[in-house]
């Protein structure tokens, strides 16, 4: 399915496609900061892609939708389930301390 989208985007020229390598630590995330979809073919021998959904003409496309149409349609969309609003949560608890220098 992601594969499908990210042809779609190829052809509608709203997907920016990257040759050469480049690392993922420094020059993928900076060549991504402008939030459009972008197609990496080398990052570290794999392929990667970000801003898949970055921009609202990607996400009006993935949804088969008008941009125009996006709010009313997202603020439609009824939860599926139970919700429960908490004011504590185990994923908010910090079980540890990062270690910064491992990076």
């Amino acid at each position: 399915m992601l594969r499908t989208f990210i042809q779609k985007l190829q052809e509608n020229n709203t997907l920016t496609d990257v040759a050469p390598q480049v690392s993922p630590v420094f020059e993928a995330p900076f060549l991504a900061l402008d939030n459009q979809p972008i197609l990496f073919h080398d990052v570290d021998g794999s392929e990667a892609v970000m801003n898949v959904l970055g921009t609202r003409d990607a996400l009006a496309m993935a949804l088969g939708i008008k941009k125009e149409e996006m709010v009313s349609r997202l603020s439609s969309v009824k939860a599926d389930g139970n919700v429960k609003v908490v004011g504590k949560s185990p994923t908010l608890e910090v079980v540890s301390e990062p270690d910064l220098t491992s990076f």
